[in-house]
């Protein structure tokens, strides 16, 4: 009857080790996600900005190339 004893106190305290590293998981889990939102909005923003970057090299790289064409016909 001891030994019965002594194997659910085992189990007990094992399963309140296994409780506890639970619940400090998924508070590590819980930073890890509200860190990797941050980072994915920050990413998004970026992005966003390289899109605009590039539409407005584009304008530039147009009008650039009318004054070209331009000063070419105004030259003939």
């Amino acid at each position: 009857m001891a030994e019965a004893e002594a194997r659910q106190a085992s189990a007990a305290i094992t399963i309140s080790e296994l409780e506890m590293k639970t619940t400090q998981l998924e508070l590590e889990n819980s930073k890890i996600i509200e860190e990797n939102k941050r980072y994915l909005h920050k990413l998004e923003e970026l992005n966003s900005n390289m899109i605009s970057s590039e539409l407005r090299v584009r304008e530039l790289q147009e009008d650039l190339d009318a004054a070209h064409v331009s000063m070419m016909q105004s030259m003939t």
